[in-house]
């Protein structure tokens, strides 16, 4: 081989490699970042829905007691 022919096979066919690596390479960081956020937001999200449950619980109770005592003011 020729200095000529590694320089057109390099020319060739070397950017849409380099080109492919950069490609592959950003998509793994960019998963890593995502697989983060992921894990983040599901955290957060994890602790909205203990609080919704407490304040369903609280709000459940509230009710139990007006009815209770709605009962008894009316003997019911």
């Amino acid at each position: 081989m020729d200095y000529t022919v590694i320089k057109e096979i390099i020319g060739s066919y070397g950017f849409p490699i380099m080109a492919c690596a950069a490609l592959f390479i950003s998509g793994l960081n960019e998963r890593k970042e995502s697989r983060k956020l992921i894990a983040e937001m599901t955290s957060m999200h994890k602790e909205e829905v203990d609080n919704l449950a407490q304040v369903i619980n609280n709000n459940t109770e509230a009710i139990l007691s007006i009815r209770k005592g709605e009962a008894n003011d009316y003997n019911w």
